[in-house]
């Protein structure tokens, strides 16, 4: 697994690939250098012009080692569920979402990484209306009600959505945006796992109530405490979450 303590011997390269991203890291005498790339995968989409070429970063000082660290997506992530349903009024239902990770070098002891990079390259979309909507990651995982760990690829974290239907009305259940930035990852030796997201859906143009639960997604609850939300202060919002297909005007737009 890429996440933890990755050592730099001086004047040596060292390589780190994580899911479509390869980096090459190089420690001189007086500073870092840190190259990457993506190498595009049937998963991913195809990167923007400037996304497919190598870029680097040059870091002053010297470092022996660096923390390697997940984090969520730094934008909300919009999925289709398998198979649409309806939720009644007053019902409730879970489901998880296989998330693509975020890569973080840190300094030891810094809180602020020398780099934040995506595993995965991502389409995006404008989820809402053009007036009063946000931009967001697309994402090809489907949301289902079961899911199991997936060891063989760590840059994917597991997010567990609980929806409530509070209002007087049927609710279709299409397409989801989930707000992932204030949640926290959870390490269970196998998977990575989010904190619970809940999303009670309030009835009027899609608008519901999303708060964060502070425990793992994982079904039995368990896993450590592994990175920090990159939202900290947050931990409930009002905002759209649930939209149906070919309501999304900029479907497939992409952007970096």
């Amino acid at each position: 697994r890429p996440w933890g303590t990755l050592h730099l011997p001086r004047e040596e390269e060292v390589t780190l690939s994580v899911g479509e991203l390869r980096l090459t890291l190089f420690q001189d005498k007086t500073e870092l250098l840190i190259r990457h790339r993506y190498e595009i995968s049937e998963e991913g989409a195809q990167p923007p012009k400037h996304g497919a070429k190598e870029e680097e970063v040059r870091v002053p000082g010297r470092f022996a080692e660096l923390e390697v660290r997940p984090a969520l997506p730094d934008r909300p992530v919009v999925v289709q569920v398998e198979i649409p349903y309806r939720l009644d009024p007053g019902n409730e239902t879970s489901i998880f979402v296989r998330v693509p990770l975020w890569l973080q070098l840190f300094e030891q002891g810094s809180q602020k990484p020398l780099v934040d990079l995506p595993t995965v390259v991502l389409s995006g979309t404008w989820f809402g209306r053009f007036t009063e909507g946000e931009l967001s990651y697309w994402i090809s995982s489907s949301a289902r009600t079961e899911i199991e760990p997936d060891p063989a690829r760590p840059y994917l974290a597991i997010t567990r959505a609980v929806l409530r239907n509070t209002s007087r009305d049927p609710l279709r259940v299409d397409t989801l945006c989930l707000r992932t930035a204030f949640l926290a990852l959870y390490d269970d030796g196998e998977q990575l796992w989010s904190e619970v997201l809940e999303i009670s859906y309030k009835g009027v143009a899609y608008f519901s109530q999303v708060r964060k639960v502070a425990r793992s997604s994982q079904p039995h609850g368990k896993g450590k405490l592994t990175a920090a939300a990159r939202e900290t202060s947050r931990r409930s919002v009002t905002a759209k979450s649930f939209a149906l297909r070919g309501e999304l005007p900029g479907l497939g737009f992409r952007f970096r």
